[in-house]
């Protein structure tokens, strides 16, 4: 063959090759394999939930799919851009450039922009509308309304048997990004018996204090989670500890809590506890006679806890420390060392947790005993709580058994109390509780009775 038929020859043969392989790319019906990094990436957004794969099949059983089929899934990637996280936003702009020239093919809109080929025209709309509005997305407002009545006998015979109050809380939630969100919540209280009006500085009396209810800040903090095992929060926020067995309260400091692979759960603490601007940080100070009044403290105190916590097929077993520089109504040093644990039996829910305060010689110990059943919408509650008088808790804790003044005056109590709790839809509750209790100071006994209705929004 001469040279110039061989060249020609060899030319045409090169074009047809060229050709094939460009018409293959370009073959909206040509299969991509479960090993292509575009199969890979489209099947991680669907795992992710950021596109939808109605079928959930071909992707799920790694078999070649459409190269159409897999335009179309990469397609929602392209136009959720602006929901996608930082680590995802690369790999769909990767994506777009890959089929690009298969979405347009198929009658999408034109797609890329000159100054931004990596995104669609209207992503990058989208995106702008998004980052300009930033401020008022991803907003979550709840909060409810309480009125609490309580009746009953109480140690110093110049306190009111009856204590009713109406409280508000408001909380705005604010995701920040993925991982990081911010929790702010305001909170009032009005108290229609003088005592307490007294004490907690009532909206529209006047006493020689001169103190008045306020609105305040009762929690304002950062929430970072990573993953869905371990967060941490910063500011001031509230603590249920070991169940409520060792605080209910709020304190102002950092939380880290995270869970390892065998599900053992961890919880770290190191906070403040105010005492002297911020409700309910009052001392209780006796005046020799067995009466009390209640006196806002002046010192704030560290407080520092540490948890673990198991589940044991159908129970979660807690060892717990708390640690304080001084204690609710003590100047002493407090090292509470707690045990808890939670279970389901015989169709009852049982909460059973044991401290006792190192720093104390003797009469240092806290038991409670908690049962709890549900009928339906409805639960009955029944608790038995020992709390001696030198246990010192740090911070206020939940489920007591008497009046929250004799709790800390009388330093030394036991008491059994039945809740019973009306569910009549998510936003309504209604709950009725009779508790007795005795000091194991003084050998007296006093009974507490009442109900609180909430509405929650």
């Amino acid at each position: 063959m001469p040279i110039l038929k061989k060249r020609l020859f060899l030319f045409l043969l090169l074009t047809s090759f060229l050709g094939a392989a460009a018409g293959q790319a370009a073959n909206p019906f040509a299969d991509v394999e479960p090993d292509h990094w575009s199969y890979r990436a489209v099947k991680e957004l669907v795992d992710a939930g950021l596109v939808d794969d109605y079928s959930n099949s071909m992707l799920q059983k790694n078999r070649r799919i459409a190269r159409y089929a897999l335009a179309q899934l990469a397609g929602q990637a392209i136009y959720r851009i602006g929901e996608a996280t930082p680590e995802q936003k690369p790999l769909i702009r990767r994506l777009a450039a890959e089929y690009r020239t298969d979405l347009e093919r198929m009658g999408a809109p034109p797609m890329f922009e000159e100054e931004n080929s990596a995104l669609p025209a209207t992503a990058v709309r989208e995106n702008d509308i998004k980052e300009s509005a930033s401020g008022a997305k991803n907003i979550k407002i709840s909060g409810f309304l309480q009125t609490e009545n309580s009746y009953g006998q109480r140690y110093n015979p110049q306190d009111p048997d009856h204590e009713y109050e109406l409280e508000m809380r408001l909380k705005i939630e604010k995701k920040i990004s993925e991982k990081l969100s911010y929790t702010h919540e305001i909170q009032t209280k009005t108290y229609f018996d003088d005592y307490s009006a007294a004490a907690n500085d009532n909206l529209g009396y006047e006493y020689p204090s001169g103190n008045r209810e306020k609105v305040y800040t009762r929690q304002a903090y950062l929430t970072w989670r990573p993953n869905e095992n371990s967060g941490a929060q910063a500011g001031k926020f509230a603590v249920w500890l070991a169940g409520g067995l060792l605080a209910d309260d709020y304190v102002k400091g950092a939380l880290l809590d995270f869970k390892t692979k065998d599900h053992l759960r961890f919880i770290f603490l190191a906070s403040r506890y105010s005492a002297n601007a911020d409700w309910p940080g009052m001392a209780v100070v006796g005046d020799g006679a067995g009466g009390y009044t209640l006196k806002r403290g002046t010192t704030d105190r560290n407080v520092w806890y540490a948890g673990a916590s198991k589940r044991f097929g159908a129970a979660d077993v807690g060892v717990h420390y708390l640690s304080a520089d001084s204690s609710f109504v003590a100047n002493e040093h407090s090292a509470i060392y707690a045990a808890t644990v939670d279970a389901q039996w015989q169709k009852i829910d049982w909460s059973l947790g044991y401290a006792q305060n190192v720093e104390a010689d003797d009469d240092n110990e806290l038991y409670k005993l908690q049962m709890a059943k549900n009928f339906g919408k409805d639960s009955l509650i029944l608790q038995y709580w020992r709390s001696e008088q030198n246990i010192n808790l740090p911070v206020e804790h939940g489920n007591h058994t008497a009046f929250w003044t004799d709790t800390y005056s009388a330093r030394g109590l036991r008491g059994l109390r039945v809740i019973y709790v009306f569910k009549f839809n998510d936003n309504l509750l209604l709950e009725t509780f009779y508790g007795r209790y005795k000091s194991l100071v003084r050998k007296e006994d006093a009974a507490k009775y009442g109900f609180a209705a909430t509405v929650a929004f």
